[in-house]
């Protein structure tokens, strides 16, 4: 993000993205203060090599991408590839090893 100055406003950010190659053009800014009332979008004019940001490959970086990336956010879950003994004792006591990633 760049910070700027602007009508008064002191210290808003803008937006541009970053996977802009060859062929492809921003149609528009998204600033903080405008973020409720605009949309980014990335139109293609040529079609190229894939830009990896476009989650869903139309061709485009908005919305949907983002909607994708939101939706698998968070912690990734524990894979357990191993837990060691496989039974213990009736009385308790055992120590079990539990290893994975």
């Amino acid at each position: 993000m760049t910070t700027r100055e602007l009508s008064g406003f002191k210290n808003f950010k803008s937006f541009k993205p970053r996977c802009l190659f060859s062929g492809f053009r921003s149609l528009t800014t998204l600033s903080v203060l405008a973020a409720c009332a605009a949309a980014l979008t990335v139109a293609p004019t040529a079609r190229g090599q894939s830009c990896r940001s476009d989650l869903n490959g139309d061709g485009l970086v908005n919305g949907a991408d983002l909607g994708i990336m939101l939706a698998d956010w968070g912690y990734c879950a524990a894979t357990i590839t191993s837990v060691s003994p496989a039974q213990g004792g009736a009385q308790g006591g055992t120590v079990i090893s539990i290893t994975g990633t």
